[in-house]
């Protein structure tokens, strides 16, 4: 895990230290849509006025609007403390246009968060990540590498899957997918923000390895994306060329 260990170190570090409701969405979008979304939000928020955004809601739902000014409009509605805005957004997601499908799904969260500050002391922040998460979850997305890339057996298989069960079933993790490939295994999960994944990881791969030291300590772990099979054989192939 060294190639991950200090952007990982500078996470863990980040999430340690906040107390607040965490708003994070569940399907995952892709960071740079992400990006866009809340550079443009910055944008929509100088000069908004309340009464003009919720008198033009109803122009979400019309196809003669252009593109522009609905995807502005959504995103007014969305930094609005206000019930009739969530509802108009809410209800914009059950048939969304699809140039602002993954808009809608950001603005539902954001408004949510705004109305729930509004009615609540408690702080209440926006965590974004590519895979998303469930409530005070954060999904990452982890791959075993079988040592020497020799292919995994049976028993391998089913020992790792027992010990990955194990391990998250006593952290309160929420193993979503678990998929053995020839030399690798592919893991998609739900963690605690503010849990150690690399140490529980670690002592899941010392826990394996007692059964015939088959598997590398150097895996990937990410919360950006799910990695295709090329993009898993590259990372193996750097991986190699960065061991002294």
């Amino acid at each position: 895990m060294a190639e991950f260990e200090d952007p990982y170190k500078k996470f863990q570090n980040s999430m340690q230290h906040i107390h607040a409701k965490l708003h994070v969405l569940d399907t995952p979008i892709p960071i740079e849509v992400q990006s866009q979304y809340f550079q443009l939000s910055q944008k929509v928020r100088d000069g908004l006025n309340k009464d003009i955004v919720l008198n033009q809601k109803e122009s979400l739902f019309d196809p003669e609007y252009e593109h522009e000014f609905k995807k502005r409009l959504l995103l007014s509605l969305a930094a609005l403390d206000d019930v009739d805005a969530y509802r108009t957004i809410e209800r914009y997601n059950e048939a969304p246009d699809d140039y602002l499908s993954d808009f809608a799904k950001i603005a539902l969260e954001e408004c949510k968060m705004n109305l729930e500050r509004s009615l609540s002391d408690e702080e209440q922040i926006f965590v974004s990540t590519g895979l998303g998460g469930r409530e005070d979850k954060l999904r990452f997305f982890i791959v075993f590498f079988s040592k020497e890339e020799h292919a995994f057996t049976d028993f391998q298989v089913e020992r790792t899957r027992k010990e990955v069960e194990f391990a998250f079933g006593n952290n309160n993790c929420e193993l979503e997918e678990f998929t053995p490939f020839k030399d690798y295994i592919t893991i998609k999960a739900l963690f605690p923000y503010k849990m150690d994944i690399k140490d529980m990881l670690n002592g899941i791969l010392n826990e394996v390895n007692q059964y015939g030291d088959f598997i590398q300590y150097n895996l990937l772990i990410t919360n950006i994306k799910e990695f295709n099979k090329d993009e898993i054989s590259r990372f193996k192939t750097d991986s190699k060329k960065s061991r002294p």
